[in-house]
């Protein structure tokens, strides 16, 4: 059985048009010592100058897509800044369960 995870958020700022591997911004953890085995990925902004995620298999996701990636693909997902000063919002969800196992991920 999957438990809910503690939510911890932290604001993180880039300079315009950079690409960051999106493991070198998340940190997990979970209270019962399991690692993640999946994630999910997800990008509200909708300008054409947002933000976008980027995985071998799409170089550019569009916004308002959920990304499920398991964890050992976790450092093959790309984020790139947008191309504007200014905020954005994007979500990732961590989940324990087994990966192709039905369910809700954790927030």
């Amino acid at each position: 059985m999957e438990s809910r995870l503690p939510r911890s958020v932290t604001n993180r700022c880039t300079s315009i048009h950079t690409w960051k591997q999106v493991s070198t911004l998340l940190s997990y953890s979970d209270p019962n010592g399991d690692a993640a085995t999946k994630y999910q990925f997800w990008d509200s902004g909708t300008s054409a100058t947002s933000a976008y995620f980027w995985t071998p298999t799409n170089t550019h996701w569009a916004a308002n897509t959920t990304i499920e990636v398991s964890a050992a693909e976790l450092a093959n997902v790309w984020f790139r800044s947008g191309s504007t000063t200014g905020s954005e919002t994007l979500w990732v969800r961590a989940s324990t369960a087994p990966t192709g196992a039905p369910g809700t991920l954790s927030r």
